[in-house]
């Protein structure tokens, strides 16, 4: 639900025509206002304003958040790493590849033997210094590398996504993450889980 906080007020007036979107991406939470999908790089905001039909804005509304899904619409005014989505289909998908992964990594992780620690809420990684960045999860970098395994591309929010940081998960358990550098062939970062 954090997500939500990231998509500008004003978004929703700013004019752009409408150009067709069919993609898959995740399901991360509803309010009053509407719902919030990630999409193709993109946290995008489906108003609850009649745009959308109230049964898909229904389904969205029951859909626990990083639920893969197929998207099927209109996609309308863009940010630096928002958008406006309004939608004329949607399904869930069943097999998902990165699903499991992004849940088993959700909550806030120490670095072992540091005192750092950064949280990870629905696609957004916020770093011990406060910097946010997007997640985009997938089987390579943005520069193209291809670790194996999932990785998890860091767009800084409202930067440049040519500067993403690449992560390997290389491990996550219950009480512990893994992560390898993409870009380099250090060791894994190892962080312990920090329980509520």
């Amino acid at each position: 639900m954090i997500a939500r906080l990231l998509i500008p007020l004003s978004l929703a007036a700013l004019p752009c025509a409408a150009e067709p979107f069919s993609n898959t991406g995740y399901a991360l939470g509803c309010d009053a206002s509407g719902c919030t999908v990630y999409s193709a790089g993109f946290l995008m905001q489906v108003a609850n304003d009649g745009s959308t039909p109230a049964r898909i804005i229904a389904k969205l509304a029951t859909m626990p958040d990083l639920t893969p899904v197929r998207l099927k619409g209109d996609l309308g005014a863009l940010g630096d790493a928002t958008a406006r989505l309004t939608l004329t289909g949607l399904s869930v998908l069943k097999d998902d590849r990165y699903a499991e992964t992004l849940r088993r990594i959700q909550g806030q992780w120490r670095q072992k033997g540091g005192k750092d620690t950064m949280q990870i809420n629905g696609l957004q990684w916020q770093a011990a210094d406060g910097a946010s960045f997007l997640i985009a999860p997938g089987d390579s970098c943005a520069d193209g590398k291809t670790p194996g395994g999932t990785t998890l591309s860091l767009s800084p929010m409202g930067g440049d996504p040519s500067e993403a940081a690449c992560w390997q998960v290389a491990q996550v358990s219950d009480s512990e993450l893994h992560l390898r550098d993409a870009k380099s062939a250090v060791d894994p970062v190892i962080y312990d889980r920090v329980q509520p």
